[in-house]
């Protein structure tokens, strides 16, 4: 139906054709041990950082559900976000699919994020951890001191 477009049935009544332009749509599973996305920098442009707190705050914010495709009918269940949410809260994909690189990407971004807050806490841990032994010390220290007083007392005849 589209220009670049190939698409794959199967031997089911249900008609199967393309959406746009230069895709590819199956209506059969597509099984393979692994998918290779481009990602060497000399192929991307307009390449801008991510807040890895800003993607892990995305990450906890989403809804991430068990279902089962529509299309499927064999009772295999996923687990995912739904891709409008995705879509809305990272800025990325359209209202039907996620594109794996994003999810990949938005994932190892949280991750780090992740990271940062756990060495943010170890941190704020250790500080914690270094004021409560130098309260200690500052009691053993008073301690000594009430001692000693309470021994110069007796050593006058007080109580």
């Amino acid at each position: 139906v589209h220009d670049g477009a190939v698409v794959f049935g199967d031997h089911t009544s249900s008609t199967v054709s393309s959406r746009s332009t230069g895709e590819l749509r199956s209506q059969m599973p597509v099984y393979a041990p692994a998918f290779y996305t481009t990602s060497a920098r000399a192929s991307k442009t307009d390449i801008a950082p991510v807040d890895p707190q800003d993607a892990l705050d995305g990450v906890e914010a989403l809804s991430v559900r068990s279902w089962e495709l529509d299309a499927d009918g064999d009772g295999n269940r996923h687990v995912g976000p739904m891709a409008g949410e995705f879509a809305e809260q990272f800025d990325l994909g359209g209202g039907e699919s996620i594109a794996t690189v994003d999810a990949d990407g938005i994932a190892l971004a949280a991750i780090q994020g992740l990271s940062q807050r756990l060495d943010d806490a170890r941190t704020a841990l250790d500080e914690r951890e270094e004021r409560i032994d130098a309260l200690k010390r500052n009691l053993d220290r008073t301690e000594e001191r009430i001692d000693d007083l309470e021994a110069r007392l007796a050593a006058l005849g007080g109580s």
